[in-house]
């Protein structure tokens, strides 16, 4: 693939049909989902996202599927249980765990369960400080994750951001650095190192989170080669101003643009930040063999590295960000 503008949307989309807005039952969504891979744009198409309360439904579901399933496996990110406590939050993935390991045995090849999402529990990132909580709970959470699966996993931590952000962002980015040394990244046989999910939008948080906090996300991400994948509010693939919301809504071609460039490290928070805030398409240039905005530029080898970490969003919506797209003439 020799396209920068396909190789920066090849397989950019998670599809979270079940969730809000949509929430819509899971064998539509799932129908949804194995029409959208045939559809003209299916490459934009990676996962389909799956809460683990939905596995035995899904495990009934699929029986139907398993002719097509069998030449085309279903990608799953499956989306494990959330708690605040963090003793009640561990207690929970070891269940989850055990239903994630049944469902596996019964499909093998037929499913390929990438992804597994968990939010941070709040009791972990209660106080801004203390690096040193968030490094023991990664650690507890992958070595959990490496001695009970049998395959090699992605999972993703979303993390709360609300109060004190910038205090609770240097102690959960400081936590991962203390996480990310060369015994945790080189002795787990199953789990790859934790990434960041970052909630956009949704009905879920109050507020989006706001332009600044976004880079300083992705600025960190970028510096200690943390994976990033995000959810929830990127519809649109510029920013725009909700006037109906009164709210911000990002823009997938701003924050993508921006973690790519964030991993080539050559951007300060402060260009992130204008990068975040574009809403002139002219600006942002997709040529044959490169991308580029405001001079700082992605070779065709530097899209595909980057994205190996700058993986996806979930979007209960499949079809409203491709016929954006098309209105930029993108596609």
């Amino acid at each position: 693939m020799k396209n920068p503008f396909k190789l920066f949307m090849n397989q950019l989309i998670d599809y979270a049909g079940v969730f809000p807005p949509a929430r819509l039952p899971l064998s539509r969504a799932l129908e949804n989902y194995l029409s959208y891979r045939r559809f003209d744009h299916h490459w934009i198409l990676a996962r389909f996202i799956c809460p683990i309360t939905e596995l035995p439904r899904l495990t009934d579901l699929l029986d139907e599927h398993q002719d097509t399933l069998d030449k085309n496996p279903l990608r799953l990110s499956v989306v494990l249980t959330s708690s605040s406590e963090l003793m009640l939050f561990f207690m929970n993935i070891k269940d989850d765990l055990v239903k994630i390991l049944e469902f596996n045995d019964l499909f093998g090849e037929m499913v390929k369960i990438e992804v597994l999402e968990a939010r941070i529990p709040d009791e972990t990132v209660m106080n801004a400080q203390n690096s040193t909580k968030i490094k023991t709970f990664l650690d507890e959470f992958i070595d959990l994750l490496d001695a009970n699966l049998n395959w090699v996993i992605q999972p993703f931590l979303e993390p709360r951001i609300e109060g004190d952000w910038q205090k609770k962002l240097s102690a959960l980015f400081k936590g991962f650095a203390e996480h990310y040394d060369v015994q945790a990244l080189w002795t787990r046989a199953h789990s790859l190192p934790p990434g960041i999910k970052l909630r956009c939008g949704g009905t879920l948080l109050k507020h989006p989170p706001s332009i600044q906090q976004v880079a300083r996300i992705l600025r960190q991400c970028g510096e200690l080669g943390i994976t990033f994948k995000a959810t929830a509010g990127l519809h649109h693939p510029l920013v725009r101003f909700d006037p109906h919301g009164n709210s911000l809504e990002h823009g997938f071609l701003n924050i993508f643009l921006a973690a790519l460039l964030a991993f080539k490290k050559n951007m300060s928070e402060e260009m992130l930040i204008s990068l975040l805030r574009e809403t002139n398409l002219t600006r942002i240039q997709f040529g044959n063999d490169s991308i580029e905005w405001n001079g700082h530029l992605l070779t065709l080898d530097q899209i595909k590295e980057f994205r190996k970490k700058v993986i996806s969003f979930g979007s209960c919506d499949f079809i409203e960000p491709i016929e954006e797209l098309k209105k930029l003439n993108l596609l």
